[in-house]
């Protein structure tokens, strides 16, 4: 994520709107606000409790961002929250060697928490746009929020010109980049794609270009999956009524990021 939230206090600190933080986390993925706004919904376990109250069974929360990132760059848990700012963040990652966070990375890639599945995530949209999570206005401001996200190198690239697209991304240093969305077809279908993948080689770009090539793929009939190297690709594929079907494909990444 990218610091949006600019200080109101001397301190560093600040005070905003639930609706300013929601902006922030989703268009702008502010991990600030993405923490911010866990305190208020009680926690990893209590969001976690929601979702799954909801039968999204398949995403869990165990950590805040905060806690998510000192693990990720092995940085551990002496790092108090108060000091965490970014620019003491970057300090301390710079501060260790590349080996160690390589290997940190790797780690927290194979930490069984804090995880959800492409078919969870998916599952989560498709019910978002079928209004079945959220009140009709907040479902009317989520959604307008993930129109608006600022990454357009992947699901977004790799659709025709114009396509609407409400899609969240996620992004973790080189390690892994994701995109999970719903895009409007010039026939007036609608799809839910999403991809999550790992890089062994810590090649963002090359990822990006296979989420895109992904995307293109899925678009045209009788959509077949570009051949490829792990992770998992879902597509919901709506009718204009909004009658969905589900693809369900293993999508290795290699030969994708190559074309």
């Amino acid at each position: 994520g990218r610091a949006t939230l600019a200080p109101t206090a001397p301190d560093g600190g600040g005070a905003y709107t639930v609706a300013r933080l929601l902006e922030a986390q989703v268009r702008d993925s502010d991990n600030s606000a993405s923490d911010a706004l866990l305190r208020l919904a009680g926690g990893p376990r209590a969001a976690t409790d929601t979702l799954h109250a909801l039968g999204l069974d398949g995403i869990r929360i165990d950590r805040d961002e905060g806690q998510t990132l000192l693990k990720f760059y092995g940085i551990g848990d002496s790092f108090p929250e108060k000091e965490r700012t970014p620019e003491r963040l970057s300090a301390r990652v710079q501060a260790s060697s590349p080996e160690d966070r390589v290997a940190a990375a790797h780690r927290s890639a194979r930490y069984p928490r804090d995880a959800g599945s492409a078919l969870a995530l998916a599952e989560l949209l498709d019910r978002l746009w079928r209004g079945e999570l959220l009140s009709p206005a907040s479902t009317s401001l989520l959604l307008d929020h993930l129109r608006n996200g600022w990454i357009d190198t992947r699901i977004v690239a790799g659709l025709p010109p114009g396509t609407l697209v409400w899609h969240k991304t996620g992004t973790y240093g080189e390690a892994a980049t994701h995109d999970a969305g719903i895009a409007e077809l010039p026939d007036g279908t609608h799809l839910i794609v999403v991809v999550l993948t790992r890089q062994p080689r810590r090649d963002t770009e090359a990822a990006e270009q296979a989420i895109a090539a992904i995307a293109r793929e899925a678009t045209k009939p009788p959509r077949k999956i570009v051949d490829a190297s792990s992770e998992t690709m879902i597509m919901f594929r709506y009718s204009p009524n909004r009658k969905a079907t589900r693809t369900n494909q293993n999508v290795p990444m290699n030969s994708a990021a190559k074309r």
